[in-house]
């Protein structure tokens, strides 16, 4: 039986929806008037996806492609778009922006699909967010959060929160857990500037300033300078600003010199890589995310992904998952052309999905967002109560 038929009308909707938002280049060189899509039985339906596969983020990337595989699955079973399969066709941009493009170049002019579904990193989406605003081609990211890209194209959307919320949300927790001499360390580039800025602006207005600001480079091995520069400003907190390998550098070599301070730090930190790395000295950091979903479809996208891939969900494959039927709901109701696309997006009613109901304001941002609190504890992130 399809894992989709026991769902209630308004499920297989949106199932049905998520699917055909999807439907974007016919792989046999049907023809693309938006009259003819979506009528054959046969041919695939292909958008595309830029993720960092390999590289700094690859862990991350790997997480969100779990999440639209399972998408795209749940998608099919429930006779994709309009009997036609779906097929994403996956980039590697490694985290580089000219490498983004490259890969963006290739799925527009080559596989000629209207849609990107999915681009991890803040600056990957700065660079190509002119570039796709140009060609009228949508472009949505679960996983880029750099207060820049709010407003920065009609066409670009996302479900990851901006920093402008969870910088300083998080910042509000560290006050909140009695720390008034807070370091921070970030990395350069859009999104740990970002994060900087905001956690900066938040502290200001808390009346209080950081007791120091340093910084490091992506993919940095070597923290040690930066970490006896904290050391030395006698912090009573640390917000590492960075992606999981370079805190888990860090958390590994203030171990070495017995340095014991409480860290906090951004949805970056939920990539593994950080336990691999820093093994036993990740035990108590804390980080925050976008909550988990609840109800009936988050119940589903929960027992299927476990069932999947022998783990527990995650948030990264969360907004991953939920992103692909947001999309499809697009595709479904409005036509096979960005602008189409772009208009409906704008204007779109609250979605429900996996991880909530889903709708994105003037700037393309998601309009609600609920954070969730976690800390790692025996090399497992658990929800701090």
């Amino acid at each position: 039986m399809s894992i989709l038929r026991n769902l209630t009308a308004i499920t297989l909707m949106t199932a049905t929806a998520a699917f055909a938002l999807l439907g974007c280049q016919k792989e046999q060189g049907e023809s693309q008037d938006a009259s003819s899509q979506g009528k054959t039985t046969t041919d695939k339906v292909r958008v595309g996806s830029i993720l960092s596969l390999s590289g700094t983020l690859a862990g991350y990337g790997e997480l969100e492609k779990r999440g639209f595989d399972l998408a795209v699955k749940h998608i099919n079973e429930a006779d994709g778009i309009n009997g036609s399969p779906l097929d994403v066709l996956y980039e590697d941009s490694e985290l580089d922006p000219q490498k983004a493009i490259s890969a963006y170049r290739k799925l527009t002019a080559v596989d000629k699909v209207p849609i990107i579904v999915g681009a991890i990193g803040s600056s990957v989406c700065l660079a190509l967010g002119p570039i796709a605003a140009r060609d009228q081609v949508v472009l949505m990211s679960a996983g880029s959060t750099s207060p820049k890209l709010s407003g920065s194209s009609p066409y670009f959307f996302r479900v990851a929160p901006s920093d402008t919320l969870g910088a300083a949300r998080l910042v509000d927790w560290v006050i909140e857990a009695g720390h008034k001499s807070i370091a921070i360390l970030y990395i350069e580039n859009d999104y740990g500037a970002g994060q900087k800025d905001v956690a900066i602006k938040r502290l200001a207005e808390r009346s209080l300033t950081p007791a120091v600001v340093e910084k490091c480079t992506p993919e940095s091995s070597n923290l040690r300078p930066a970490l006896e520069r904290i050391r030395s400003a006698k912090p009573d907190a640390v917000l590492l600003l960075t992606h999981a390998p370079e805190a888990g550098y860090f958390l590994k070599q203030a171990n070495e010199i017995a340095y014991k301070i409480p860290v906090y730090g951004g949805d970056a930190l939920s990539d593994p890589s950080i336990v691999r790395i820093a093994g036993d000295a990740a035990e108590g950091v804390r980080f925050l995310l976008p909550a988990k979903g609840s109800g009936p479809l988050y119940d589903r996208y929960a027992q299927a992904y476990r069932a999947q891939y022998n783990a527990e969900p995650d948030a990264v494959g969360l907004k991953a998952y939920s992103l692909m039927f947001v999309a499809a709901g697009a595709l479904r109701k409005a036509s096979y052309k960005g602008s189409a696309l772009k208009e409906y997006l704008a204007a779109m009613p609250d979605v429900p999905t996996a991880m909530g109901d889903i709708s994105f304001d003037k700037f393309g941002d998601i309009k609600e967002v609920r954070f969730e609190r976690l800390e790692y504890r025996s090399g497992k992130a658990e929800t701090v109560r």
